[in-house]
């Protein structure tokens, strides 16, 4: 029986470096597009809970609550001193996990898998429309249960971006971008997963700067 010379060990082993190489980007993105399908599922999920919620208000959206701001809709409690409200107090849990729920609990579908930088800190990955830093949201100004939008107010609920992926409001704004911000693709490639204000489920490129497109628009009357 022949045995293998050092030198063709040495072949071997490069030749499966070199096919490794090849497959690692093939099975890394595969399993990015099935997070990204998690994700997706996360924001469906919430969307309903959305609409359960705007049914049972009389049609008005959850309020900005101190001690969470943009990420206060649902989660958990946040380890930043700005994002201590507990999974109680934050409106959309109710509908969410089971309930009553107790302080310290986690919230799933709160987290997008590809989140590794804000949930803990915030309680969850996707914050809510907001931001005062971008006219013509549900932001109303302050923080407390008498700030808060109705449906009707929505010129064009299909377009309108009621919550997203933390970057994709970044770069509405044209903020300087963070690595972590970009979940599903390499960083550079402005594309996140957004929900809108019907429910659906978009993944979308949104260029620095942009607000409005064909496709979503951020500004609650356009």
């Amino acid at each position: 029986m022949k045995k293998f010379t050092l030198i063709e060990l040495l072949v071997v082993i490069a030749i499966i470096g070199i096919l490794t190489s090849l497959l690692l980007p093939s099975l890394s993105s595969a399993r990015e597009k099935s997070r990204r399908a998690v994700c997706v599922g996360n924001l469906k999920q919430i969307g309903i809970a959305v609409q359960l919620y705007l049914d049972s208000n009389d049609d008005y959206f959850p309020p900005m609550q101190t001690g969470a701001h943009k990420y206060g809709w649902l989660g958990k409690k946040g380890t930043g001193t700005d994002f201590s409200l507990p999974p109680s107090q934050r409106l959309l849990n109710m509908y969410l996990v089971d309930w009553p729920t107790t302080e310290d609990a986690e919230v799933p579908v709160a987290q997008c898998p590809s989140d590794t930088a804000l949930y803990d800190g915030t309680g969850s990955s996707y914050p809510a429309n907001t931001s005062g830093n971008m006219p013509k949201t549900l932001f109303l100004g302050g923080n407390g249960f008498q700030h808060s939008r109705r449906f009707a107010e929505i010129e064009s609920p299909v377009k309108f971006v009621t919550m997203a992926e933390h970057g994709a409001f970044k770069s509405a704004m044209d903020k300087p971008m963070e690595a972590s911000w970009f979940f599903h693709t390499q960083v550079g490639k402005r594309q996140w997963n957004m929900l809108h204000a019907d429910s659906h489920v978009t993944f979308q490129t949104v260029q620095a700067g942009v607000k409005n497109s064909e496709n979503f628009t951020f500004r609650r009357d356009h």
